[in-house]
């Protein structure tokens, strides 16, 4: 376990996201929800592959789902945009 999962958490989401933005989250299939998290773009990495992110929460805009969390490497904030129809 990293020093950064041990200081910001396992970065499991419960009860941070909005009723509409879990329920938008949770339609998606587990394996789709994982490979977002695990592969995000972080200003400070730069890591091509992506980055994890930790202590993520969701809200909707409009029809798209914002995701807002944490670096799982150096623990910048991060942001990904699931864009709905």
């Amino acid at each position: 376990m990293s020093w950064l999962r041990k200081l910001f958490g396992s970065g499991e989401a419960k009860d941070v996201f909005t009723p509409e933005a879990k329920e938008f989250w949770e339609s998606m299939p587990e394996k789709e929800r994982t490979q977002i998290i695990n592969c995000v773009w972080c200003v400070s990495c730069k890591k091509p592959t992506g980055v994890p992110m930790v202590n993520y929460s969701g809200e909707m805009e409009g029809k798209d789902l914002i995701l807002t969390g944490r670096c799982g490497h150096c623990g910048c904030k991060v942001t990904r945009l699931i864009e709905g129809e």
